[in-house]
Order: structure tokens, then C-alpha cells, then sequence
């Protein structure tokens, strides 16, 4: 064997080979990416709206792109490491803690990049079909001691990470289901945890339709509940996201200028100071289609904000600096809100004051 053989045979031994996946809607194929970022779309108007790829087989820049882009998607289906006891819940299932996005990917990749969020998955086994990965429809695994007390267990991957690595936040969460319905328990103090349940049930009386949060006991604390509002043909894309690749400032403006006032007014009400880009959102349906904003969730910092607290979805949406009252303001004019008629709906003594300022 020549020299020039042998460095071929040794080349050849190092490369790694390239792998191949199926980004799924349900049973649907959107397109097939390769580790080298070819992609082949296979219907295009299905792609999720926070992942932007380009069909090119030549262009090495498209390629690159492709690559460091799906895996960015793929990374984000898990939980952030920020999230209180998500390390021991990777290490419960006993998957290495990620420490970037490559970690993160390959994670992600291991549960088919399943999330509760929505209804893309990732086809890694031909014989792989949504029913019988269907987070909606499938047993959610008994995680919740770990998810929320942070206690160690040792469970079965398979079976467990994809039903609580794919929930962001950095407040303890998990999943369950109570009959044919998933909902979220989340932990933390109590007095958060009772701050979120009064936010949502004052703002209900008040007549806002916001997620209902309630009281959940376990066998060694409280915490909250709330329904799922995503299901098997629904699913959300966060405001943050949507943004990489579209205007959003656009599309509210366009069409949903109703329920972004009602939510900045209700975050202003409630003195919410977490309405960051992840935690709002636009809902679409099965086709890819959007169908609104999502529904007004996430209360777990309310009763914090001052006044003078810059409305954090009114910053991304315009890029403005402005207080959460001025937003509130022209929320009330926007909506004709009978400001008078709240007020004596209005039992909770914080809302009552912040009221009486609009």
C-alpha cells in the first residue's frame, strides 16, 4: 500500500459521516436536513416560525448557516440551564449536562426535539409516526418530584426527558395530566406562588380573559396550576422568536391590536415585570397559520412592578423605552375601558390603587 493510500485510509477513518433528519408536522414532512446543512424542502409553508433555512446544495455560507440554525432550533426545544433543577433533571435521566448549543442540540435530537409548545418534531428513526410520539396523547412520566423539589430519582430517559426538558422558565415546572387534560404545575416561594394565583384570579373578576392559575397541594407544599394551552393541532411561537425572522411590530399592529393592549394593560393592573420576549407570544394552528396572540399567562411576578417600570413588550415590539402606566393609558383609550365600572368590580387593594391612576 502506497503512502498516499494510507493517508486516504486514515482521512477516511476520521471523517465522520453525515447524518440526515426529518423536520415533522405531525405526520407531515417539511424538509430533510443534512450534519452538512443541505436541506430539502418538502413543503415549505409548514417551516416553524422561528427556524429560517434555505434550499442550497452548493453555496457553502447557506450551508454553514443551515447548520449553526437548526441546531440553535433544536436547542431551544429544551429547558434553559437557568431553570431552577435542571441539572438534576439531566442527570436523573442520565444525559450529560448540556454547556452550549451543540450540547443542547444533541439533547434536544435524543427526544426527537419534542416539545409541549407545538406539534414539530424531528424524525431521527423511519419507523417513528406522531402518534406513537404524540406528547399530547402519550403518558407524561411521574416527574414531578424532581422538576419541582429538585429530589433525586433515577428514571428511565425514554420515558421522562421530553415530557419536561422541552418547558422554559426559570421557576421549578412539570407537567402532569388529570384526565385527558396537561397542565403545568410550578413551584417556588409561596408567596410567589400565591401572587400568581390572585394576579389571575383578580384580572378575571375584572373581566380579562387570562389563563386561570389555581392552587395545586402536594404532599409536602403548595403550587400552582394552570391548563395547557397548546394542543396536538395548536401551538405558539414566542414573541422573541417570531422576531428573528419576521417584523412583529407588523403583524400586531396588522391584526392583533386588541389583545396586545388588553395585555399590557392587565400586565400594568397586576404590577407584572416579567413580560419579557419569552413570555407572550402568537398562536397558529396546524397549517402553519397565525391565529392571535397567546393567551395572557405567566403571573408569577406580579405585584412587583413600580410604576415607572418600562413595559418590556412594548420595548420589543417598538423599540421605545416607555412606563408600563403610559402604555396602560393608551390601552384604556384603545379598549374604551370604563375605568369607573373596574373600580367597583376591583377587590384587590393593589389593583384598586393602580386603577385610580388611569
Amino acid at each position: 500500500m502506497t503512502d498516499l493510500e494510507n493517508t486516504c485510509g486514515e482521512l477516511k477513518s476520521k471523517c465522520k459521516p453525515i447524518m440526515s433528519w426529518t423536520l415533522m408536522a405531525q405526520n407531515r414532512e417539511i424538509c430533510i436536513i443534512t450534519s452538512k446543512g443541505n436541506v430539502k424542502f418538502l413543503d415549505i409553508k409548514l417551516l416553524p416560525k422561528d427556524l429560517y433555512l434555505e434550499q442550497d446544495d452548493n453555496d457553502f455560507d447557506i450551508m454553514f448557516n443551515n447548520r449553526i440554525n437548526f441546531e440553535a432550533w433544536c436547542a431551544n426545544r429544551i429547558l434553559c440551564l437557568d431553570r431552577k433543577y435542571a441539572k438534576e433533571i439531566l442527570n436523573a435521566i442520565n444525559v450529560k449536562q448540556a454547556k452550549n448549543d451543540s450540547d443542547r442540540a444533541r439533547i434536544a435530537l435524543l427526544f426527537k426535539c419534542l416539545s409541549i409548545k407545538d406539534f414539530y418534531w424531528v424524525r431521527t428513526d423511519a419507523g417513528d409516526t406522531w402518534e406513537s410520539i404524540n406528547l399530547f396523547k402519550n403518558s407524561v412520566g411521574e416527574i414531578v418530584d424532581i422538576a419541582l423539589r429538585g429530589k433525586a430519582l433515577t428514571l428511565n430517559a425514554t420515558s421522562f426527558a421530553d415530557k419536561d426538558i422541552a418547558t422554559d422558565g426559570v421557576a421549578p415546572k412539570a407537567w402532569v395530566r388529570d384526565g385527558n387534560n396537561l397542565y403545568m404545575l410550578k413551584g417556588g416561594t409561596e408567596d410567589v406562588i400565591y401572587n400568581e394565583v390572585e394576579a389571575s384570579r383578580v384580572l378575571r373578576r375584572l373581566g380579562f380573559d387570562v389563563l386561570e392559575y389555581e392552587l395545586a397541594k402536594l404532599k409536602d407544599g403548595v403550587v400552582s396550576k394552570c391548563e395547557c394551552f397548546t394542543d396536538e393541532n395548536t401551538g405558539f411561537v414566542t414573541a422573541g422568536d417570531y422576531n428573528m425572522n419576521y417584523d412583529l411590530n407588523v403583524e400586531v399592529t396588522a391584526k392583533y391590536l386588541k389583545e396586545y393592549y388588553t395585555m399590557v394593560l392587565c400586565d400594568y393592573l397586576i404590577g407584572n415585570s416579567d413580560r419579557h420576549q419569552d413570555n407572550w407570544g402568537l398562536m397558529f394552528d396546524k397549517d402553519c397559520k397565525l391565529t392571535g396572540l397567546t393567551p395572557i399567562f405567566d403571573f408569577d411576578h406580579a405585584f412587583k412592578a413600580p410604576l415607572e417600570y418600562n413595559s418590556l413588550s412594548h420595548q420589543l415590539l417598538t423599540g421605545e423605552m416607555v412606563s408600563m402606566l403610559d402604555v396602560a393609558k393608551k390601552a384604556v383609550k384603545y379598549l374604551s375601558i370604563d375605568i369607573n365600572k373596574m373600580l367597583e368590580m376591583c377587590d384587590n387593594d393593589y389593583v384598586h390603587k393602580r386603577l385610580l391612576l388611569l
